[in-house]
């Protein structure tokens, strides 16, 4: 391939991205273009070097309590990181490609933190070397660059759901929803961008996970004040309200669009028209502003 196929904007790469992760992400790109894996060989044994290797070397397995710490912690971590397939495949769907990243990033990067302190190298590598993905596909600004983006994070993201056992359902409705939800809460001056993710570092599926959840245990889960999480579940219920006057209006829309004779309801264009319940996006309006 040429090396001129798409271009980059390295200035939105991370300066604290590895050198080894970058050598990955490269190896990555080269397969999601070619469609090629080229195999892996196993390096010799040098049997005339061998060395013996010490009794101290291997004492290096964590006791039971470790075991036990870093097996709840991964049940935990594991209802984080649940919507993130939900995310990647809205995302290759074609949801809004810079808002889908960031609400990915935001609850990737600090699992990656936590995956380390708590010494669980394996699924911090692995994390890590997604967590990379996403934000060089954030410094991509090349249309086709992007689609290749998508095909890499969509396989990487599937690696990350089995690597963690992760189940999650896929409903692009959910994610676009909740991003419109997020452009709201980023216009709001009463929270700051540190808010918005630790908000969402909760690993949000959907806004009515976030009705159906208690304000104290958000408050326990994200460590944002009482204060904000009571403005955040208020523009919840705004945004929801909009979004009910929007689906009525796109009712009365189908039904002014309805023939009284000549075509049933399935041959009428507008009904085969995918409506979305994002009321700025199926009308072209900001119902959101105030």
């Amino acid at each position: 391939m040429k090396e001129d196929l798409f271009l980059r904007d390295e200035s939105q790469i991370h300066e604290e991205l590895p050198d080894e992760l970058l050598e990955e992400i490269d190896l990555a790109l080269g397969e999601a273009i070619s469609g090629v894996r080229e195999d892996v060989q196993e390096p010799e044994l040098d049997f005339d070097n061998f060395q013996l290797i010490s009794d101290e070397h291997f004492d290096v397995q964590p006791d039971y309590g470790t075991f036990e710490m870093q097996k709840t912690f991964l049940e935990m971590i594991r209802q984080v990181l649940s919507p993130l397939g939900r995310y990647i495949k809205a995302f290759v769907q074609g949801e809004d490609y810079w808002l889908t990243l960031e609400l990915a990033e935001m609850v990737v990067s600090p699992v990656v933190e936590q995956l380390n302190q708590v010494e669980l190298e394996d699924h911090c590598e692995k994390l890590s070397f997604f967590r990379a993905l996403l934000l060089l596909a954030k410094g991509e600004k090349d249309p086709q660059g992007q689609k290749v983006m998508k095909n890499v994070l969509q396989k990487a993201s599937k690696e990350v759901e089995s690597h963690f056992r992760l189940r999650s359902r896929g409903s692009r409705k959910a994610v676009k929803n909740l991003l419109s939800f997020y452009r709201l809460l980023k216009k709001s001056p009463e929270l700051a961008d540190s808010d918005l993710r630790k908000f969402f570092a909760m690993g949000i599926p959907s806004l009515t996970w976030l009705k159906k959840t208690h304000s104290k245990e958000l408050e326990s889960l994200s460590g944002i004040e009482e204060k904000k999480i009571n403005l955040i579940r208020d523009l919840a219920k705004e945004y929801s309200v909009n979004l009910r006057e929007a689906r009525l209006m796109r009712n009365e829309q189908m039904a002014a669009a309805i023939p009284v004779a000549g075509l049933s309801d399935r041959q009428d264009p507008m009904l085969e028209r995918d409506f979305i319940l994002d009321p700025g996006y199926a009308f072209n309006v900001d119902p959101l502003k105030r």
